[in-house]
């Protein structure tokens, strides 16, 4: 087991930074438990006890950046307030524009797909025009 200072690899961290966004997504919805906190513990305990003392018993070079970051920076810092989003019909007829765009497109090479969100576009765009129909009579 290293002790000490972990060796930068430009390598694994330019990779790590461009792995793609859509990538991580698609891998996260086949693969059941993909990307979830803890999972290593489940499917390889030994590696996952492994990596744990391996990041208590070295340390990095983002790991000195970020301790003098937070050193320089205020020490009170605000609470997040969480707030509910409140949807509008507009929100929702943007959604359904580009699910309609992207089933369209989707049409081509993957044809299931592209009928699915087709469908959920249409389904969308229609529940906002409902939504925004019955809001203005209201008002």
């Amino acid at each position: 087991m290293k002790i000490g200072m972990r060796t930068p690899s430009l390598k694994r961290s330019l990779k790590a930074r461009t792995t793609s966004k859509w990538k991580r997504q698609i891998k996260k919805a086949v693969i059941p438990g993909y990307g979830q906190k803890g999972i290593g513990w489940i499917k390889k305990p030994k590696k996952a006890m492994y990596n744990k003392v391996y990041r208590k018993t070295t340390f990095g070079l983002s790991d000195i950046v970020k301790s003098s970051k937070e050193k320089s920076s205020a020490k009170v810092k605000k609470k997040a307030i969480r707030q509910s989003k409140d949807y509008t019909a507009k929100d929702y007829k943007q959604a359904g524009i580009v699910m309609i765009i992207l089933g369209l497109l989707l049409m081509f090479v993957i044809p299931v797909l592209g009928i699915f969100f087709l469908i959920l576009g249409i389904i969308s765009f229609g529940v906002a025009t409902l939504f925004s129909k019955k809001y203005s009579r209201s008002k």
